[in-house]
C-alpha cells in the first residue's frame, strides 16, 4: 500500500496541472507520456524560457522517464518517512508527541478505523496539533477534528484517497502545507474563520470536492490552491484577499464564474480561468466569466489572458454583473507571480516559506513542466546546483536533502 501510495503521490506532485492522482505506479507507466515536459528531452528549463511540450512516442525515451520517476519516488518515500515526527508513546490509534507545554501532538493514526473522531484528550492530556504527514495514504472515510486542535502539520491528509468528508474544529488557526492534497474523494469542507492564512496546495486534485467554505479573514488564495477541483461549481471568495496565486483554480471545469474582490492586486500565473486539452496544452474554461472591479488587477489579468469578464458581482453572489464585459487584450501572462514574491529565500527553499520540504519539489516540478510558477526569487533558492537550469537533479538533490543527507550547501 505505502509503495502505491507513493507511487501515486509522486506522479501528482510531478504533473498535478493536467492531471488527476494516480494509484499505482502501473498508471505511472500508462501515462507517462502526460508527465513529458518534466522528464524527457534535457528535463531543463532556464529562467527566460517559454513553454515547450515533447511528445513521447519511443519506448526507450519512455523506460528512461519511468526510471527517473522512480529514483524522484524512492527520494520522496525516504524524505516523507525522514520528515514525519517521532512518537512518544501510543495510545489507542494514535501515536503522540508531548509537547512542552503539556498538550500533545498526533503524529500517526495507527488504527484501522476509518471513520474517526479525533479525541480532544489522550491520557489525560489536551491534543493541540496534528503533525505532518499524519494520516498520509490513510483509508480514512470521514475525520472529526476536535476544537482542542490548533495547527494541522503538512501534508496532514495527504493521498488519503478514501477521505469523504472532514470536519475541521473551530480553534485551528495553522494550516500548513497540501494538507489535502489528493483527497480525490473529499466532496465538501469548512475552513474555520479562526484561520487567517493557509499554505500553498491546500486541495490540490481533490477531483471530487463540490463545496467549500473559506474564512472570512483569509488574505490570500495561495497557490495552486484549488487546481485540479474538476467538479467545484462556486467559490465564494472573502472579501479581504489581496493575492490569487498562481494555478489557484486551474483546471476547475465546473467553475463558470468567479468574483473577484476588488481588493486583490496580484494574480499568479493560470491563476482562474483556465484548463488543459486532453493534449495538455492550456486553453479557457468554456463557459467561464469572471466578475471583477473596473481598473482592477483582475480585469488586468483576465484582458492579458483573454478570459471573458464583466464588471460586478457573480450571479449568486450577492448581485449581478453589468458595465464593459469583453475578452479583449493580448498577451498570456498573470498580474504578477502571485505567491513567492516579497518573501526571503533560502538554497531548496522554492516557495519561500522558510523550509525545506516537498511542498518545493511540487512547485519546482511544475514550474519545469511549463507552468510559470516561481519567480526569480524562488527559481534560484531551487536551482541548488547552481547551473542556471530547473531540472530533476535539482529536485533530486532536494529530496536527498530533506531526508537527511545535507546535500544543499
Amino acid at each position: 500500500m505505502m509503495k502505491k501510495t507513493v507511487a501515486a503521490l509522486t506522479a501528482a506532485i510531478m504533473c498535478f496541472g493536467t492531471m488527476a492522482v494516480m494509484t499505482s505506479a502501473e498508471e505511472i507507466y500508462d501515462t507517462v507520456d502526460t508527465v513529458d515536459a518534466v522528464v524527457t528531452s534535457d528535463d531543463t528549463e532556464t529562467y527566460e524560457d517559454t513553454e515547450e511540450y515533447v511528445e513521447l512516442d519511443d519506448e526507450e525515451q519512455l523506460t528512461a522517464n519511468e526510471e527517473k520517476l522512480m529514483l524522484i519516488e524512492q527520494g520522496l518515500n525516504a524524505a516523507i518517512d525522514a520528515s514525519q515526527e517521532k512518537a512518544d508513546f501510543t495510545e489507542g490509534e494514535y501515536a503522540c508527541k508531548n509537547n512542552s507545554d503539556g498538550s500533545v501532538t498526533i503524529v500517526r493514526h495507527t488504527g484501522n478505523s476509518v471513520n474517526i473522531t479525533i479525541p480532544s484528550k489522550i491520557k489525560g492530556k489536551t491534543v493541540t496539533a496534528i503533525g505532518k504527514y499524519a494520516f498520509y495514504g490513510d483509508k480514512v472515510k470521514s475525520v472529526v477534528i476536535p476544537d482542542t486542535v490548533v495547527t494541522i502539520g503538512d501534508h496532514a491528509f495527504i493521498a488519503c484517497f478514501e477521505l469523504e468528508s472532514v470536519k475541521i474544529g473551530s480553534k485551528v488557526t495553522t494550516m500548513k502545507n497540501s494538507i489535502f492534497f489528493g483527497c480525490k474523494n473529499l466532496k465538501s469542507v469548512s475552513v474555520p474563520d479562526s484561520v487567517k492564512n493557509f499554505d500553498i496546495l491546500m486541495f490540490t486534485n481533490c477531483e471530487s470536492l463540490t463545496s467549500v467554505k473559506l474564512p472570512k479573514g483569509l488574505k490570500e488564495i495561495p497557490f495552486g490552491t484549488f487546481e485540479g477541483c474538476k467538479k467545484l461549481p462556486s467559490v465564494t471568495i472573502p472579501s479581504g484577499v489581496t493575492e490569487i496565486g498562481a494555478t489557484a483554480f486551474c483546471k476547475c471545469d465546473s467553475l463558470k464564474s468567479l468574483t473577484i474582490p476588488a481588493g486583490v492586486t496580484k494574480v499568479g500565473t493560470l491563476g482562474f480561468g483556465t484548463t488543459y486539452d486532453k493534449n495538455s496544452k492550456k486553453v479557457l474554461v468554456s463557459g467561464f466569466t469572471a466578475y471583477v472591479a473596473k481598473g482592477s488587477a483582475a480585469e488586468t489579468y483576465c484582458k492579458n489572458n483573454k478570459i471573458t469578464y464583466k464588471y460586478g458581482t457573480a450571479p449568486g453572489n450577492g448581485g449581478s454583473g453589468n458595465g464593459g464585459s469583453g475578452n479583449g487584450g493580448s498577451g498570456n501572462g498573470g498580474s504578477g507571480n502571485s505567491g513567492n514574491s516579497g518573501k526571503k529565500f533560502m538554497k531548496g527553499d522554492a516557495n519561500g516559506d522558510a523550509k525545506i520540504d516537498v511542498s518545493d519539489i511540487a512547485v519546482i516540478a511544475t514550474h519545469i513542466k511549463g507552468i510559470k510558477a516561481l519567480n526569480s526569487n524562488g527559481f534560484n533558492a531551487g536551482n541548488v546546483n547552481g547551473d542556471k537550469n530547473l531540472t530533476v537533479t535539482d529536485i533530486a538533490v532536494i529530496a536527498s536533502h530533506i531526508r537527511g543527507i545535507k546535500a544543499i550547501k
